[in-house]
């Protein structure tokens, strides 16, 4: 009639953890020469990058100075905690694209 679960369980179960183990041993080996060299050159993209955001000042602190003086005009609408809120997750959503969207 129907069909038994304690069957299927078993060999899914085999699969995972055959699954876990190669897994686990190829992050043992290390990299490989390709996976180095791809991420030595990530690594220098995001340091140039870094060293663009200091040559240009884009900090998170230069993003609530920035908007300072336009909390100050909107001062009945927006308060300043709304403003450097808004500034962080301005910063925050910027570094994301920057330096997670990868590969």
């Amino acid at each position: 009639m129907g069909h038994s679960l304690v069957g299927c369980r078993k060999p899914n179960f085999l699969v995972s953890r055959s699954f876990y183990h190669s897994a686990k041993a190829k992050k043992a080996k290390g990299r490989t020469a390709g996976e180095k060299e791809i991420m030595c050159k990530y690594k220098r993209l995001i340091d140039e990058v870094h060293a663009m955001e200091q040559s240009y000042g884009y900090s998170e602190y230069q993003l609530h100075a920035f908007v300072a003086p336009m909390q100050a005009k909107f001062a009945k609408n927006i308060g300043s905690f709304e403003a450097q809120k808004l500034a962080t997750n301005e910063f925050h959503n910027t570094y994301l694209m920057l330096h997670h969207h990868h590969m």
